[in-house]
């Protein structure tokens, strides 16, 4: 089972960094192609990210205090 979680924490890491690589935000629907709910959800939890409601659709955003 360590190795599902590697494999999951490896897919949560790869997130932010290509988060952080779009300028910080990128559009929530763009990513759902790309990583499972969970590991959005995860990273919401864990409040690494936040989500913010442009009124056009969603951002995924790094949370500010990181």
């Amino acid at each position: 089972m360590a190795n599902s979680t590697d494999s999951f924490d490896r897919r949560a890491n790869h997130l932010l960094r290509s988060i952080r690589l779009c300028g910080g935000c990128v559009p929530l629907h763009r990513l759902q192609l790309q990583f499972s709910a969970k590991v959005i959800q995860t990273l919401l939890d864990k409040e690494l990210v936040q989500v913010q409601n442009t009124g056009r659709g969603f951002l995924l955003e790094i949370a500010e205090d990181l």
